[in-house]
């Protein structure tokens, strides 16, 4: 389309000499084509860096979280044609880890815990994650590493279980108690005060509690409404 609105224009150049206005019309025609068709092919390119940023974006986030997954592949297939620089990458990070730990394995623990802001983030999560890396690597795994990562795993597991308890038991104990010092009506205030003061050693310094529209809120998240 370029070639063509150039020739035109060329064309119309040339006709200026013989007939204005047939040189004008058919140098605005070619002059118009070339315009067009470099206006597609600029929009063509915008286009195309937002969809590569957008799956930039996307593998920056998978790379980390699903290191292995097919989407993972497939995204690094689009932008670099192989899914070989992601393997390099893999690789590197391995050794970075390894690097770190032998030289302070409490360093390195700490930052495979930074999952939103380490420079490791979730790539090592969970030790299963760390195995499958190195297999799909082919390199052996450090079975130290290994036995560290997976404590960490169950100990964090352990703490989420205990804290659910924990809210449930509160909010059980809240509920009776509420519910019983408001049939003898006993303000709000007074009940937040009863509360305040009998709440478990355990939990007094991470205890707060407020009243709004006729519930209670405690630690907001416990909603406890009273009639």
């Amino acid at each position: 389309m370029t070639y063509i609105g150039t020739i035109l224009a060329i064309s119309g150049f040339v006709l200026f000499w013989f007939d204005l206005i047939t040189g004008i019309l058919t140098l605005v025609i070619g002059i118009s084509l070339v315009w067009v068709n470099e206006d597609q092919k600029i929009k063509k390119r915008i286009q195309k860096e937002q969809i590569n940023d957008t799956i930039l974006d996307e593998f920056n986030i998978l790379k980390f979280a699903e290191p292995l997954s097919p989407r993972t592949f497939e995204l690094a297939t689009l932008l670099y044609g192989t899914i070989e620089p992601h393997r390099a990458w893999l690789l590197d990070k391995i050794a970075e880890f390894e690097k770190t730990y032998k030289n302070n394995a409490k360093e390195a623990l700490e930052e495979i815990k930074k999952k939103e802001d380490g420079k490791f983030k979730n790539l090592f999560s969970c030790s299963e994650k760390y195995k499958n890396i190195c297999d799909f690597l082919d390199i052996d795994l450090i079975d130290q590493i290994y036995n560290s990562i997976k404590k960490i795993s169950e100990n964090n597991d352990k703490i989420e279980i205990s804290d659910i308890l924990n809210d449930y038991d509160l909010e059980e104990w809240a509920k009776s108690t509420i519910k019983s010092l408001n049939d003898k009506d006993i303000k709000p205030n007074e009940i937040m005060t009863f509360l305040k003061e009998n709440i478990s050693e355990e939990q007094k310094n991470n205890f707060n509690i407020s009243f709004s529209e006729g519930f209670f809120l405690i630690n907001k998240k416990i909603k406890v409404y009273i009639n």
